[in-house]
């Protein structure tokens, strides 16, 4: 999590940002990003790839496993060629059908940093002398927002844990119905019992995510406040340096009055 110093923050700044300033920090590739809106995103990803390719994944599995079997059963005494390249073909086919719906996960994380830094420009990935100084290196490790951010992990280790134990909670008293249900009808019903928790895991992380996001905007915009001296500045460079412009002044004068004669 980052802290004021990895923002950049100034206490001689102390006026609001300005369109400069804000246009510096994207040249720079900085931004208010939330580690905890990546980790949601990518969790959501992951149930409901679950939730609808799960069964897919599993179909290929088992498929493989019928044909390892089937082979197995037909010849005792080792398979031939045919047999062992048939069975390495289902499990290809197997591993993609489990590895292949993950590959949203990855996506999903580009996506969140996509929407909350706006594809920022990559000015942070040129090499800058500074980084190498082993003592801002170290000061990097310990920021002073350690404190805020030992507070938020516990904050979300708690709610965490709450989800966690309310959805094992809504669930425990249908356990003992699973003694009288067969494999598919169980494996199915533990599946619904997953999901169920983790759309409570998922809205504990979604407000820890708004919390984290909501910090880190806060912490960016106060990197990005500009001076006094800065704003007066840039507010005289806008507008124009006051001595070109008293003579245009002087000058548009000068012409309304020969025009007039």
């Amino acid at each position: 999590m980052p802290s004021e110093e990895v923002y950049g923050y100034d206490g001689e700044r102390t006026e609001p940002p300005t369109e400069r300033s804000r246009e510096r920090a994207r040249l720079e590739g900085r931004a208010a990003v939330s580690r905890e809106a990546g980790l949601f995103f990518i969790t959501l990803a992951g149930v409901v790839v679950l939730y609808y390719a799960g069964a897919w994944g599993l179909m290929g599995a088992a498929g493989f496993m019928q044909r390892s079997f089937k082979a197995a059963a037909l010849h005792p005494g080792g398979m031939g060629l045919a047999d062992a390249t048939t069975v390495l073909r289902a499990g290809s086919f197997a591993f993609v059908y489990l590895i292949a719906p993950l590959a949203a996960l990855p996506v999903a994380g580009f996506l969140s940093q996509a929407v909350q830094s706006g594809f920022v420009s990559t000015g942070r990935l040129r090499p800058q002398a500074a980084r190498l100084n082993p003592f801002e290196n170290l000061r990097r490790l310990f920021p002073a927002g350690t404190g805020v951010g030992a507070l938020k992990t516990a904050v979300k280790l708690s709610l965490l844990g709450y989800a966690v134990y309310a959805g094992a909670v809504s669930q425990a008293p249908l356990l003992p119905v699973m003694a009288s249900m067969d494999a598919v009808t169980a494996a199915g019903f533990m599946a619904r019992s997953v999901f169920t928790m983790m759309t409570g895991v998922l809205w504990a992380l979604l407000a820890v995510a708004v919390i984290d996001y909501a910090y880190e905007r806060w912490l960016f915009e106060r990197s990005i406040m500009v001076s006094r001296a800065e704003l007066k500045a840039e507010s005289a460079e806008a507008e124009g340096d006051p001595a070109v412009r008293a003579r245009i002044r002087k000058a548009q004068a000068e012409a309304i009055g020969r025009g007039g004669r």
